[in-house]
């Protein structure tokens, strides 16, 4: 899972190499970073953190928004 300086969250297959996934996670008109990015233990849930002052938790693999935090 990678999180980047335009707002994307993404999934990888690290093995392969290639993009499976990736979400809006923090969309904005000029883009909105995520300044960091975490997957729990069991590997069913990533958190994303943004200079838009939210949070998010998102399902895995499937980049579903699972929650909101300001």
């Amino acid at each position: 899972v990678t999180a980047c300086s335009d707002g994307k969250l993404r999934t990888w297959d690290a093995a392969k190499g290639a993009l499976l996934k990736q979400a809006d996670a923090h969309p904005a008109m000029n883009s909105t970073a995520i300044y960091c990015v975490a997957v729990s233990a069991d590997g069913k849930l990533a958190a994303t953190a943004s200079i838009d002052q939210t949070a998010k938790a998102w399902s895995l693999p499937d980049l579903k928004l699972v929650s909101t935090a300001k």
